[in-house]
């Protein structure tokens, strides 16, 4: 289901999904209500997808130190595409909303797969380009940039 709603494997194989599919079943990772996964800042080497609950992605005030909530993601939904691609720091902090349910994959393991499936990879980055592009314009006609 996660994969199904994720636009960075549209137009790939299905034996491609099913293999990403097995490495993340055997990559799940539960978190309880308000546990930190990743702060701003922190390196990233690993996105993640929803199954169950619900995650809060967040930024950090520097003249209080609160966090401000940016959004939510429910089930079915995904983050932290960018940095299994480009491997860069976290641009916000994640931590659970709810009792999390969430399927990892690490950069380590979708560079394994690419071995396997090596047409695929300028797709991917293709559609991390692009959504990171469509939430950057999203976020200058909303006003937040």
């Amino acid at each position: 289901r996660c994969l199904q709603k994720c636009p960075l494997f549209r137009d790939l194989s299905s034996q491609f999904i099913v293999a990403l599919s097995n490495i993340l079943a055997e990559n799940i990772l539960v978190l309880i209500p308000d546990e930190i996964l990743f702060k701003e800042g922190d390196g990233g080497t690993a996105m993640y997808f929803v199954n169950r609950g619900a995650i809060t992605i967040f930024k950090m005030n520097l003249s209080t130190n609160a966090h401000f909530n940016i959004t939510e993601i429910g089930p079915g939904g995904f983050f932290g595409e960018v940095a299994i691609v480009h491997k860069t720091v976290r641009a916000a902090g994640a931590k659970a909303a709810t009792f999390c349910e969430l399927y990892v994959l690490e950069n380590n393991d979708l560079t394994h797969l690419l071995e396997h499936y090596p047409r695929f990879k300028e797709t991917i980055a293709g559609h991390i380009d692009k959504l990171t592009r469509q939430r950057r314009l999203s976020k200058v006609a909303s006003g937040k940039s």
